[in-house]
């Protein structure tokens, strides 16, 4: 099954893809602020229910919660780049 259909069957339903792209986003490129409104990364468009999901996520992590989680690129020259975490 593609991670896309996996993923519409999830709770949050197809806004949980962007909604996770853009909190990856801002732990690699704004560091420690978790506020999708301002910093270095900061969103002004697009979908307000997926921004509301990834705001949601961020601001349940602690200020130093992103130190206690890996994230691993998977990468591939013939198939799509996975991204997982665990702690």
């Amino acid at each position: 099954m593609p991670f896309r259909n996996a993923s519409e069957r999830s709770s949050g339903g197809l806004s949980t893809i962007p909604a996770f792209q853009l909190a990856i986003w801002e732990l690699v490129y704004d560091g420690g602020t978790h506020d999708l409104a301002s910093g270095g990364f900061y969103v002004t468009g697009g979908s307000t229910t997926a921004r509301a999901i990834a705001q949601g996520w961020l601001s349940s992590l602690g200020p130093d919660s992103p130190d206690t989680w890996n994230l691993t690129l998977l990468t591939s020259a013939s198939h799509q780049d996975f991204v997982t975490f665990g702690n």
